[in-house]
């Protein structure tokens, strides 16, 4: 006859058995899991680089410069172009351009700035002249 002690040896041991078979069964899934995140992760990093190459490429100063050029019909501002605000037309109190004299300076001598260091206000302030 078998004996209580050796049924409860065996009835442990097939218990330990499974779980440990349970157990195994698990941290394969996980290794799974972590396999498959690490690819995404691989993948998403290689991604990115590729972005970041493609947006240096897109931002380069001659690039953005030919399509300004191109899209746009964009120049580089001349010296010329730059103009005091005292020299643009006004307008008058009906929505008009009114003609303004240039101001122009003695030969040699810089044009002068106005003192005010907000242009809206000194358009304000020209506007409230007529």
């Amino acid at each position: 006859m078998i004996r209580g002690t050796t049924i409860l040896w065996g009835i442990l041991v097939l218990l330990v058995s499974t779980a440990m078979f349970l157990m195994k069964m698990q941290v394969q899934t996980l290794e799974d899991t972590l396999a498959k995140v690490n690819r995404a992760t691989r993948q998403d990093r290689e991604a990115i680089r590729v972005l970041e190459a493609e947006w240096a490429y897109l931002n380069t100063p001659v690039r953005l410069s030919e399509q300004s050029r191109r899209l746009l019909s964009m120049e580089p501002l001349d010296a010329d172009t730059i103009v005091a605000l005292a020299d643009l037309p006004m307008r008058g109190k009906t929505g008009t351009m009114v003609a303004r004299a240039p101001q122009t300076p003695a030969p040699g001598k810089p044009r002068p700035r106005s003192a005010s260091a907000d242009p809206q206000a000194e358009l304000a302030s020209l506007e409230g002249d007529q």
